[in-house]
């Protein structure tokens, strides 16, 4: 029962989020559902979906400053949410060895990375996305009226709190 109820989540999750134009039948997901827990009860496996849901307060503050919580991790990479509260900047550094993807849910900011747009900050808002690579100096602002919030998938896993300092390598940035 709790399974059905699962796949049951899962299809109306799928049919509404409005984001995808397929109409995927019921049968045809219970039926891929299906085949997937038939497969983890082959290996012996108990699940693949690992789940932690986002909380008030925050696992720690990033090197640079912000306020981190923690999501899932997978073997190549991680995700967590970052605050950036209003009329705050971070502070500047770069990874030695996790290149990252944002993805802005809340707020506006100014984003400088120093090997883009000549040095200059860029303007980036709710449904931005941006890359930072390996090596690449940057800082953010929160120009906003509230709170900067940005989901962030880290390539490869952040190494954790203690070892981010390690990471990172504070730079000289464009706010001070």
């Amino acid at each position: 029962m709790k399974f059905q109820a699962s796949i049951r989540q899962f299809i109306n999750t799928i049919k509404s989020c409005g984001l995808c134009g397929a109409d995927f039948s019921p049968s045809f997901l219970a039926a891929g559902v299906w085949s997937l827990n038939m497969s983890l009860k082959k290996y012996n496996m108990k699940s693949i979906f690992k789940k932690k849901s986002l909380t008030g307060n925050y696992d720690y503050l990033a090197p640079d400053g912000s306020e981190i919580r923690l999501l899932v991790n997978v073997n190549g990479g991680g995700l967590c949410h970052c605050t950036l509260p209003r009329g705050k900047f971070s502070s500047a550094v770069k990874h030695k060895t996790v290149e990252e993807v944002w993805y802005f849910l809340s707020g506006e900011e100014e984003m400088w990375q120093k090997e883009e747009n000549g040095g200059q900050p860029i303007i980036v808002k709710e449904g931005d996305s941006i890359n930072i690579p390996v090596g690449n100096s940057f800082q953010f602002r929160n120009t906003g009226t509230e709170n900067l919030c940005v989901l962030i998938a880290t390539i490869p896993n952040w190494p954790g709190e203690e070892e981010g300092t390690m990471e990172t390598i504070p730079v000289e940035g464009f706010w001070k």
